[in-house]
């Protein structure tokens, strides 16, 4: 059922895409071609100079090639790339397409929103998460845009799913109570990215062997960023928020740090090199972080520390809430589930800028209203020839 679903669908793709053969000038020719026969948009594409209009339609024909080359030749070959993958709740074995069909069809929904050569890059990162609970939606928007499948990506946690958790993780129910946070994860990354190389470890990621603990899969922080793209942080404790920044001070100090904070309702991704020498970008000096990295024997010093280093974006309400939970009145600080989505929309933005080379993210705390685009970056001419070759097209008032 799931090989027969797939190839169906490549064989429908193969028969609404253009000619494989066709030169991407050529498809660039067509659609041009094509829209002057409305007379209304031929006057728009006839005030506009001949080189903006080529640019325009440039790029969406460049993929629109890529994906017609990569569809036909798996509609060829389908019967060619067949695996098998044993259920183990059901115990039934299953066939399924290879791994270059199934990113195929997972990338041609993005064709014309996503450069697919963003998403080609974005497949061969190497990014290692500290932490499974607050970056789950993080890394279910990576998984779905199928980042790591040529790389990796691995988390390490060692808590369970309590009952408080299934509202911010992706997809859990009251039957995922119990489970291990990073056991579910996995599973759920796995569901979207079959043949993608996504580890999963039971422990935490400490700063030395003495720390580790018997019957988990503790892992000294260095052992587990090495050969990493991207870090993403997402623990709360100061101590280890700390620890990873002057740990890649001294020994990866320009591979960047992703810390998203889902404070309230306003969420934000801290992006950071660690050669910055800060930490959450809060301006805080090399005493302070050092400070910071000690244990605190006290919960209001504690949380102190996580005031320190995210004041500056603290929205009112949650700092309120952090405020009673200081005095002892409410037991913990909490993120809603919609900043938990939003924040995970935002690390996958920053994840594909970080992917083509884009360093106007580092030192930054992104947010809702600044995160950077995933699209084709238009210009404002182009943008302005999109419109009106739109609201021509369809009739609408200017």
């Amino acid at each position: 059922q799931l090989y027969d679903a797939a190839t169906t669908e490549i064989g429908e793709l193969a028969q609404g895409l253009p000619d494989s053969s066709l030169q991407e000038q050529l498809l660039v020719d067509q659609m041009i071609s094509e829209l002057r026969k409305v007379s209304a948009v031929a006057q728009v594409l006839d005030a506009y100079d001949s080189p903006i209009v080529v640019s325009t339609f440039t790029p969406l024909a460049r993929d629109l090639k890529t994906l017609s080359l990569r569809v036909h030749e798996h509609a060829r070959d389908m019967r060619d790339d067949i695996r098998l993958f044993h259920d183990k709740k059901t115990k039934k074995i299953e066939a399924y397409v290879g791994p270059e069909i199934h990113w195929t069809l997972s990338a041609s929904r993005c064709l014309g929103l996503i450069p697919l050569d963003t998403l080609e890059k974005m497949r061969r990162m190497h990014i290692s998460v500290i932490g499974a609970s607050v970056a789950a939606s993080s890394l279910d928007m990576l998984a779905s845009l199928g980042v790591g499948t040529d790389g990796w990506i691995r988390m390490i946690d060692d808590g369970i799913l309590a009952p408080s958790n299934i509202p911010r993780m992706p997809g859990a129910t009251l039957r995922d109570v119990g489970r291990l946070k990073v056991e579910f994860v996995h599973a759920f990354m796995k569901g979207r990215q079959p043949y993608a190389p996504y580890i999963g470890y039971r422990g935490r990621a400490v700063q030395s062997e003495g720390e580790k603990r018997q019957g988990f899969h503790d892992m000294e922080l260095l052992e587990f960023i090495h050969g990493s793209d991207v870090v993403i942080e997402v623990v709360d404790s100061p101590h280890v928020k700390a620890g990873v920044q002057i740990l890649m001070v001294r020994h990866m100090p320009q591979t960047s740090i992703l810390r998203p904070a889902d404070v309230g309702s306003a969420p934000f991704v801290a992006v950071e090199i660690p050669a910055g020498g800060d930490l959450f970008n809060a301006g805080m000096t090399q005493d302070e972080i050092l400070q910071l990295s000690s244990q605190s024997t006290s919960l209001r010093g504690s949380m102190a520390k996580v005031h320190r280093m995210v004041r500056s974006n603290f929205p009112v309400d949650h700092e309120l809430q952090f405020i009673v939970a200081g005095i002892g009145m409410i037991p913990f600080w909490s993120q809603l589930p919609s900043s938990a989505r939003e924040s995970g929309a935002m690390v996958a933005k920053v994840i594909s800028r970080l992917a083509e080379g884009d360093r106007s993210v580092l030192g930054r705390n992104i947010t809702l209203a600044d995160a950077p685009h995933l699209g084709y970056g238009y210009t404002h001419r182009q943008a302005m020839l999109i419109r009106d070759i739109g609201r021509a097209l369809f009739s609408i008032p200017s």
